[in-house]
């Protein structure tokens, strides 16, 4: 009888979803930079962490944040504003888990509808959103720093 190898960390251990506050910053900057290449600077996070009118989630493995995804309700709309999964755990459907817990957070805070943009080179975030739901409303040419287009994207709740 062989023996067969496993990854214990992904035997043992099972994900968890939180709310995220001032205490998660590092390990927000922390999966920012890996995943996006600091997208946000160090007071973004704090202010996204600290404001009352932010809802910020995330999805744990082993007391590592593995995914989190961050918006703002105004009136009756969500709109999306960060969405990240570590690198090594990515396709594994842990975006849509983590959107999907967003959405519906913000479905008890009487959101009916969300919106987000996303960079038209992004394709992998695009076809996630599409399963979701998403449909693009608007472009925005050359609207990121590196030339790429935003793509508006919306949903109803």
């Amino acid at each position: 009888m062989t023996k067969k190898n496993f990854n214990q960390e992904n035997y043992f251990h099972t994900t968890e979803v939180i709310s995220l506050s001032r205490e998660n910053l590092n390990q927000c900057l922390e999966l920012d930079k890996l995943s996006l290449q600091g997208f946000w600077n160090k007071s973004q996070w704090e202010f996204e962490l600290n404001s009352s009118s932010r809802l910020c989630v995330a999805i744990k493995k082993a007391s590592k944040i593995i995914a989190l995804a961050c918006g703002s309700i105004a009136l009756d709309q969500l709109e999306i504003t960060f969405v990240a999964v570590h690198p090594n755990s990515q396709r594994q459907g842990l975006g849509k888990k983590i959107v999907s817990y967003l959405l519906i957070q913000a479905k008890g805070l009487n959101a009916n509808n969300a919106i987000l943009e996303v960079s038209h080179k992004n394709i992998a975030a695009i076809n996630l959103y599409k399963r979701l739901s998403f449909k693009q409303v608007n472009r925005r040419k050359s609207y990121y720093k590196d030339g790429s287009d935003a793509l508006i994207l919306s949903t109803i709740i």
